[in-house]
C-alpha cells in the first residue's frame, strides 16, 4: 500500500508540475501568447551566440521602441529572463511596458556551445580559456548585430553580475568610445566587481584553499555543470520534487535569505539550471576575493609578463570611466555581490551612477523573486535615461 500510495504521488506530482521547468524558451513564450524570435550571432573570434528576442508585449502588434539588452551573469543563461510566468518573468515584463527586449548569451552557456572552427568538446584547451574580460567581444557581436537589425544607432544594456563587469572593463579599454557611441544607459543587476567582501561560504572555501580546484585542472574539466545526467538530476529532477534542497543549497553559496524568493518558481528556475561555465571565470572570481582587487586574470609571474608586460595583472581602472549613465541594483543578501563591495564600485564610478539601490534580494532573485518590484524601477530609469 505503501507502494502504491509513493507511485501515484509521483504520478500526480509529475502532472501537476509538467510546466515551465521542463519547456523550452520558445515553449514557454507559445504557451503565454508571446513574440519570440531566435538570432544567431557570431564574435570576430568564431564563438556562435544565440540571442532570442520579444520584439513587442502580448497586447501589441508593432516594434518602435529602443532595444534593450538583458543579459545574464555566470552559471545562468537566458532561460533565467523566462521562468516566472507571462507577467514577472524580465523578458516578458519589459515587453510589456513597451521595450524591444533582446535576452542576450555569453560564450560557454549552453546558448554558446558553438564556434565557426573549434569545438567545445574535442578542442577544450583552446574552446574553454575564456574569462570574463573576453567576453567582450561578444557583447560587441551582441550589440553590431542588434543595432544593424533595428535600425537604431544606441541601446540600453542590462547586465548581471558578470555582463556588467565585461562591460565595465571594455569602457576601460582602446574599444571605450565604441560601447558609448552604441551604448545609451548601462544598468547593473547584482554587479560585482572586487570580491573581498564575498560571503559565499562555497565560494570562500574554493578560495581559502585551491585543492579542489586544482583536482579538477588534473583531471582536465574545462567547463563546469556541462549537460550530463548528474547535472540534471541535481538541478531539475532534485528541485522539482524537493524544491527546499535545492533552496537552501542557494542560501548557502547565493542567497542569503530564501524567504525572499518564490519556490515554484525557484523550482521552474532549477529546471534550466545551469547555463555552462568556463573554470576559468570561477577561477578568475577566486581570485578577485582572494587578492582583492578588480583586476585581469592572474596567469603567474612568468605567464603575465608575456601577457600583460608586468608581472602581476593590471587593475581594471574604472574610476577612470566617464560621460556614460549608469545605475546600480544591489541585493542585500546577495553573498556574491555584497553590498560593500558595490559601494566601493559606485564610489569609483562616481557620477556616471545616477541611481544606486539596495533591495531585498539574493543573486537568483531577479528572476525568482516574491517582489519583482526592480522591474518597475528599471523601467522608470530606462525611460529617464536610455
Amino acid at each position: 500500500k505503501l507502494f502504491t500510495f509513493l507511485f501515484i504521488s509521483f504520478v500526480l506530482i509529475s502532472a501537476v508540475t509538467a510546466d515551465d521547468q521542463s519547456l523550452t524558451v520558445e515553449e514557454i513564450a507559445q504557451n503565454y501568447g508571446y513574440p519570440l524570435e531566435k538570432h544567431q550571432i557570431t564574435t570576430e573570434d568564431g564563438y556562435i551566440l544565440t540571442a532570442f528576442r520579444v520584439p513587442h508585449g502580448r497586447d501589441q502588434t508593432s516594434v518602435n521602441s529602443k532595444p534593450v539588452i538583458f543579459q545574464h551573469g555566470a552559471f545562468d543563461s537566458s532561460d533565467a529572463l523566462f521562468v516566472h510566468g507571462p507577467e514577472e518573468s524580465p523578458a516578458f515584463n519589459l515587453a510589456n511596458k513597451g521595450y524591444d527586449v533582446w535576452v542576450t548569451n555569453r560564450r560557454g552557456t549552453k546558448y554558446g556551445r558553438d564556434h565557426t572552427t573549434i569545438s567545445p568538446d574535442n578542442d577544450v584547451n583552446e574552446f574553454w580559456d575564456f574569462t570574463f574580460t573576453d567576453s567582450i567581444a561578444d557583447d560587441k557581436a551582441n550589440i553590431d548585430y542588434i543595432l544593424k537589425k533595428t535600425g537604431k544607432s544606441k541601446l540600453a544594456f542590462v547586465g548581471q553580475a558578470e555582463s556588467f563587469a565585461t562591460m565595465l572593463t571594455a569602457l576601460t579599454t582602446d574599444e571605450q568610445k565604441w560601447f558609448k557611441d552604441r551604448v545609451s544607459f548601462l544598468v547593473g543587476v547584482s554587479p560585482i566587481s572586487k570580491m573581498d567582501n564575498l560571503k559565499s561560504p562555497l565560494l570562500r572555501f574554493l578560495g581559502i584553499t585551491d585543492i579542489p580546484l586544482n583536482i579538477v585542472k588534473i583531471l582536465g574539466y574545462k567547463e563546469w555543470f556541462g549537460k550530463s545526467f548528474s547535472s540534471w538530476f541535481k538541478f531539475q529532477f532534485v528541485c522539482n520534487y524537493f524544491p527546499v534542497v535545492c533552496e537552501r543549497s542557494l542560501q548557502r553559496n547565493s542567497d542569503g535569505d530564501p524567504s525572499v524568493n518564490d519556490r515554484d518558481v525557484l523550482r521552474v528556475y532549477m529546471g534550466h539550471f545551469p547555463g555552462g561555465l568556463s573554470v576559468k571565470i570561477l577561477e578568475h572570481e577566486l581570485q578577485l576575493y582572494n587578492q582583492g582587487k578588480f583586476q585581469y586574470f592572474d596567469y603567474g609571474k612568468k605567464k603575465n609578463l608575456e601577457e600583460y608586460g608586468t608581472e602581476t595583472p593590471p587593475q581594471i581602472p574604472v574610476h577612470e570611466i566617464k560621460g556614460l549613465p549608469m545605475a546600480m541594483m544591489v541585493g542585500s543578501s546577495d553573498l556574491l555581490g555584497t553590498v560593500k563591495d558595490n559601494e566601493w564600485l559606485r564610489d569609483q564610478l562616481s557620477d556616471n551612477i545616477k541611481s544606486f539601490k539596495i533591495y531585498d534580494y539574493g543573486r537568483a532573485s531577479w528572476y525568482i523573486g516574491k517582489d519583482m518590484q526592480y522591474l518597475d524601477d528599471l523601467d522608470v530609469l530606462l525611460k529617464k535615461y536610455a
